[in-house]
This record gives C-alpha cells, sequence and structure tokens, in this order.
C-alpha cells in the first residue's frame, strides 16, 4: 500500500525533474546566446542577431517556435532569417534547428553549439554577413 509520504516523494521527485528542465532550458537559450554573440564581436559590432517568437508567417519555419535573425546593427531592419529552432519542452533537449534546406536534431551543447556554428558559417550566410557590414561603407574588421 502506499502511504502519503510515498505520494509525497513522487510529487516532490517530479517538481526536482521540472525544475531541472526548467534549469537546463534556460541553460540552451544562453549557448545559443553566446554562440550569436561571436557575430558582433567579430564584426566590431557591426553585426547582430534578434531572436523573435515565430508567429508562423514565414512559410519555411512554421515548425518552428522561435526564429534567429542576423541583423545589421545600425539598421536592425536590415538582416535575415539564419534558422528557426524549437527546445523540447518536455526535456529540454533535442533541440531542433532548421534553415530553409535542413533539419537538425541537437541532442547536447556541443552538437548544439557546433550546428549552429555550421549555420553561420555556411558560404552562402558568411557572404550575407558580410554584405549586411559592407553596403554602404567599408568592412570594419
Amino acid at each position: 500500500m502506499n502511504s502519503n509520504q510515498d505520494f509525497f516523494k513522487k510529487i516532490q521527485e517530479s517538481l526536482e525533474a521540472a525544475r531541472s528542465t526548467v534549469k537546463l532550458k534556460e541553460k540552451i537559450g544562453s549557448d545559443i546566446t553566446d554562440v550569436l554573440s561571436m557575430l558582433s564581436v567579430l564584426t566590431s559590432d557591426a553585426v547582430s542577431f534578434r531572436i523573435s517568437i515565430n508567429n508562423g508567417i514565414n512559410p519555411n519555419y512554421r515548425s518552428n517556435s522561435k526564429l534567429i535573425h542576423i541583423i545589421k546593427k545600425s539598421a536592425p531592419h536590415i538582416g535575415f532569417t539564419l534558422c528557426g529552432y524549437t527546445i523540447d519542452d518536455t526535456n529540454g533537449y533535442p533541440v531542433t534547428l532548421e534553415n530553409e534546406v535542413t533539419i537538425f536534431n541537437c541532442d547536447d551543447d556541443i552538437s548544439l553549439k557546433s550546428t549552429l556554428t555550421d549555420l553561420i558559417t555556411d558560404q552562402e550566410n558568411s557572404m550575407k554577413i558580410i554584405n549586411l557590414i559592407s553596403s554602404g561603407k567599408d568592412i570594419p574588421f
């Protein structure tokens, strides 16, 4: 038979697991921000990023909860969508990153950072970043 103490323990364990998941999701968000912040450093603050809630308007990213935009810092309305992403609601991982061509499932922080870096350093995206910087002035680095 189950006693009240057994019920208490079960509820307590469930709440501790949920708390751990919330902390993991915060760390995932921080890991994403850390990688994206490198763009500002490497472009002498000419380029930055914005993360937005996906409202479903862009048909290429309907299955993602958030979108990552690379923007020109001096004109934040100018930029492009790097990718969309979704953090697993229940466990934190996998994190799904998606560009217009491919869906990536990242099972840990290393694969998340690596995949996000690969998306940024994709030749087409690197050219878009340089074009954001160089439109109307010299490249600052």
